[in-house]
């Protein structure tokens, strides 16, 4: 490995939210690490609670006022193409 960083920063186990490519983005940066002949700092990405709470409240006042989505009809002829 020529480059040799000394701090690495990924998502926790969780994948910051349960999302499946941070979990997975988690797994390969810890198995990667455990690769190499050094050990750099690990950092994970944080963001405090009280920013969640926030979101929460935007997103929910969003989703209220909301249209509700509708699919497209599909006929069964553009089914079978």
């Amino acid at each position: 490995m020529e480059e040799r960083p000394q701090v690495i920063m990924t998502y926790n186990e969780h994948g910051f939210y349960g999302h499946p490519d941070h979990i997975q983005a988690h797994r390969i940066t810890v198995k990667a690490l455990e690769m190499i002949d050094y050990e750099p700092t690990l950092y994970f990405n944080a963001i405090p609670d009280s920013v969640f709470v926030e979101w929460r409240k935007r997103w929910n006042k969003r989703t209220v006022n909301a249209p509700k989505p509708t699919r497209p009809r599909v006929s069964s002829a553009s089914r079978d193409t």
